[in-house]
């Protein structure tokens, strides 16, 4: 299976919208719906978001069994900007979790 299809797959298995992956990926909606389309290949740090939240390995979602490696300052900083941004999503996820429960008391 080709890796967007597999991105489209599991965001609709799990109710999210292109525009709800993007937000918690910090992409854009354009840039996962070109993904899903295979339009555009995805990169080392978008794998590693996209696998976190989707519930893959960065390999299983690339499709290869070698070790994703980042490389270069570039590179290491765009590592860290996607751990931040799933740092994001865990702490809006916690948030929409407590909302819900306070809403359900």
């Amino acid at each position: 299976m080709e890796t967007g299809q597999l991105i489209a797959e599991e965001r609709q298995r799990l109710g999210l919208s292109q525009g709800q992956l993007a937000e918690f990926t910090g992409m854009s909606r354009e840039q996962i719906n070109r993904l899903e389309r295979g339009r555009r290949e995805v990169t080392g740090p978008e794998v590693v978001r996209l696998a976190l939240i989707l519930g893959f390995t960065p390999d299983e979602l690339a499709g290869r069994s070698d070790v994703i490696q980042f490389r270069g300052t570039a590179d290491s900083a765009e590592a860290q900007r996607a751990l931040s941004a799933f740092e994001d999503f865990v702490r809006n996820w916690q948030t929409i979790d407590t909302l819900r429960a306070l809403d359900e008391s």
